[in-house]
């Protein structure tokens, strides 16, 4: 594992109960610092016991004409309380440098889970929490993607 990667150690009573493992370099802070809009995954696939999810925090990136989802954070947790998570965001909040200022963030797109809604107003203090849905990740991948004045023609048939 390289040097500097490992953020924090999270451990709280028993860690096999509350333990969450914080991976993250300072040129990935600094872009999603930097970045307007974060998204949030976390996926139960990758993880083996004690854990029980692998969290995502992401942001888009335009590099020679083309936009990617990068992810930048990468937190693996035992839980995935309110609690849990602010200590996530806490620890991504605390990481960036004062000189930086606050994170320019503006929106977060997140999957419907409640726990990280609460986290995310409770540390960031943000108001726009977008709750992703597959039209709204295609109107959000359009709108970075698109020449200026284009629009987007989506034909559903339910």
């Amino acid at each position: 594992m390289p040097d500097g990667f490992l953020l924090n150690d999270i451990k709280k009573g028993d860690p096999v109960n509350f333990r969450t493992l914080i991976y993250a370099k300072k040129e990935q802070l600094n872009l999603l610092h930097r970045a307007l809009l974060w998204t949030v995954d976390g996926t139960h696939e990758l993880v083996q016991e004690p854990y029980q999810q692998l969290v995502t925090i992401q942001a888009f990136v335009r590099c020679k004409g083309n936009i990617r989802l990068v992810p930048f954070v990468f937190a693996v947790m035992t839980s995935h309380t309110t609690v849990a998570y602010k200590e996530v965001f806490e620890t991504i909040i605390n990481s960036f440098p004062p000189e930086w200022g606050p994170p320019k963030v503006q929106e977060v797109l997140c999957d419907f889970e409640a726990a990280i809604w609460a986290a995310l107003r409770a540390v960031i203090k943000i108001a726009i929490i977008i709750r992703l849905s597959l039209l709204m990740a295609l109107l959000l991948l359009h709108r970075a993607a698109a020449p200026r004045g284009s629009r987007l023609k989506i034909d559903c048939k339910i």
